[in-house]
């Protein structure tokens, strides 16, 4: 039957729902009358000719009304309680406005039809219609879903939490039409809930009983849909999943939640980035926003893991004009086409050039007259910039003095120097001159009117060159996962999470801050390693080995970022801080700029002559300050 109306769209969607309302109609007025004359059959025998003029007229009436209704246009494998609305006011509306005008008929009049039998057929209507319509639907869903799956095998699924979000997820699976699921059920921390039906499944527990649920159902597939869950919860159920070799996802973004767009296809499995438990957040405070909006931003770096995340964020706020500054040719033309994708009304001008290049730096500013600047370019890889002293200097520390003093020429109403924690005491030459890139934003502060501010946070998931990637591949390749030493920590955020407190941090600076962001807890190397075996369906240390290849040159056993209340002073937002290293006097600041350019200048330094006297610089700077 299934097949043959399948293969009959007109007959399947117009002509069979039409036939089967008619006999619903008129079997449900036969039983009213039934009821009306307590079952004695000779009288309705005797009505027979009355009973089947009504049965028409009401019939037809009730066909209209579904009709205007809707009711026709729905697909019946996808009808959901929402849709049963507008079942009863087609029945319910015309029942009402016939009742009166049925009753004033004269009596002996064929069309007067007892009241109690037209209430009795609208209630049998309304229930018929409703009761077979979710019979074919969960016979169509059924068939479809033991055709739509090899030997009627279906991903057997449990949901991690029955609130909203997860009843979003449930609904989407239950009207989802390429599906291969089997909702098993839910399990939530609720204790009310237990037991409870959300869309006809139940609650099977807490989370705490998951591996016995797992293993009771043979679940091969389990979903978190909390939001904003926390770090040990994902880690615990990620961990049962593995021991099960069970597929664990989690619900995408915050966004999508407070959107409602969650759908089957969304969903994503469970990264390390859940697991160390970095809550994302939304960009939504209007003072922010309002800062970037009907603005002109230059982005430097626009091509790199930050610059385009910073680009992609602002490009939500509606600025005047998005200025993307790159030297990579194909960093920046992926920016500008993710940008053309996704925020198309925001004006987005890619621009190839080299931020150490002072005279076409100049000529953009002149012609596109940036009010605020966010400094993300620059070389930021350890080892590399131990190789290579002389051009660490030149890009992070006087092509930043440069475009300061190129911000302050052309009237910039705010600069923002992206830094780092490795310029806390810094022992490597990238942290080095970050750190005296900072001395120079709160030198410049002082020159005009511009406000300069800095940010400083820790390592990127997932940036470019980062360990993750690094282990990503390595993993794939059967390892083994190279750690640098068994002991090494770092501070992590996901990049969205960073940009979205560096754009904070921009629209509250009132100028010479340095901005210190709260990280969390640090994160041992190994123990990431660790997870992202894990997450890869492998055990670590006997699937996929890991081993120490010693701490290299500029690296720190343990990165330094204090938030005490003696480094740091509290800021509006509760992850922002402001560190207290007041500025330097300008003459030094000046002196070191020119001393450093004059060695870089000169083509006959070593490279160990600039590291010497970088380091000098950062100790003498130093000297006085109180490291945040």
């Amino acid at each position: 039957m299934r097949r043959y109306l399948l293969h009959k769209p007109l007959l399947a969607t117009k002509i069979a729902p039409l036939i089967c309302d008619i006999f619903i109609i008129a079997l449900s007025l036969f039983t009213a009358y039934a009821l009306r004359y307590n079952f004695i059959w000779t009288r309705i025998h005797a009505e027979r000719s009355e009973i089947i003029l009504h049965g028409a007229v009401i019939a037809a009436i009730y066909i209209t009304a579904m009709t205007m209704f809707g009711c026709y246009r729905l697909i019946w494998r996808f009808i959901t309680v929402d849709d049963i609305p507008r079942f009863v006011y087609a029945i319910a509306l015309p029942t009402i406005a016939l009742s009166p005008v049925v009753a004033m008929l004269p009596r002996g009049v064929v069309l007067r039809v007892p009241l109690s039998v037209i209430f009795l057929n609208a209630i049998f209507t309304l229930g018929g219609i409703l009761l077979f319509r979710s019979f074919v639907r969960l016979t169509l869903n059924n068939s479809s879903d033991h055709a739509s799956s090899p030997h009627g095998h279906k991903r057997r699924v449990i949901i991690v939490g029955a609130g909203s979000t997860g009843n979003q997820v449930a609904r989407e699976m239950t009207t989802h039409q390429n599906k291969n699921i089997r909702l098993i059920g839910f399990v939530d921390d609720d204790t009310r809930k237990k037991r409870a039906l959300i869309k006809g499944v139940r609650v099977l527990g807490t989370t705490s009983q998951l591996p016995e649920i797992i293993k009771h159902y043979r679940a091969n597939e389990v979903i978190i849909a909390i939001t904003r869950a926390p770090q040990q919860l994902l880690t615990n159920v990620a961990s049962w999943c593995e021991s099960f070799g069970t597929i664990c996802r989690i619900v995408p973004e915050y966004y999508d939640i407070i959107t409602g767009k969650i759908t089957v296809n969304r969903l994503k499995e469970v990264e390390i980035c859940d697991l160390l438990g970095r809550a994302e957040g939304v960009l939504d405070d209007p003072a922010v926003i309002s800062f970037f909006t009907r603005k002109r931003v230059l982005i430097t770096g626009g091509g790199g893991t930050i610059g385009s995340e910073l680009a992609r964020q602002v490009a939500r706020m509606a600025p005047t004009e998005l200025i993307l500054v790159e030297r990579s040719e194909n960093a920046l033309y992926e920016i500008d086409r993710n940008l053309r994708s996704n925020h198309t009304t925001a004006k987005a001008t890619p621009i190839l050039a080299d931020i150490a290049d002072a005279h076409t730096i100049d000529a953009i500013l002149t012609i596109h007259k940036p009010q605020i600047i966010l400094h993300a370019a620059a070389h930021k890889h350890v080892p590399l910039m131990e190789r290579n002293p002389i051009e660490a200097i030149k890009n992070n520390l006087l092509a930043t003095y440069d475009l300061g003093l190129l911000a302050i020429k052309h009237k910039v109403s705010n600069f923002l120097l992206i830094s780092t924690d490795k310029a806390v005491n810094p022992v490597s030459v990238m942290g080095a001159t970050k750190r005296l890139a900072e001395h120079v934003s709160q030198h410049l502060n002082s020159l005009g009117d511009s406000k300069f501010c800095a940010v400083r946070f820790g390592n990127v998931l997932g940036s470019s060159g980062s360990v993750v990637p690094l282990f990503t591949e390595q993993i794939k390749n059967g390892g083994p996962v190279t750690v640098t030493h068994p002991e090494m920590t770092r501070y992590f955020m996901t990049t969205r999470e960073a940009v979205r407190l560096v754009l904070h941090s921009a629209a509250m600076a009132a100028g010479g801050e340095v901005f210190v962001l709260d990280m969390g807890k640090p994160v041992k190397i190994t123990e990431l390693a660790e997870m992202m075996i894990r997450l890869s369906g492998l055990r670590p240390h006997e699937d996929i080995a890991i081993t120490y290849s010693g701490i290299r040159p500029g690296e720190k056993l343990f990165e330094e970022l204090d938030i005490s209340d003696d480094s740091v002073l509290k800021t509006a937002n509760a992850r922002v801080f402001i560190g207290k290293t007041p500025p330097r006097p300008t003459i030094e600041v000046e002196t070191m700029c020119r001393n450093l350019r004059e060695l870089t200048d000169n083509h006959t330094t070593h490279a160990t002559t600039a590291q010497t006297a970088l380091f000098q610089w950062v100790e003498k700077l130093n000297s006085n300050n109180i490291e945040p």
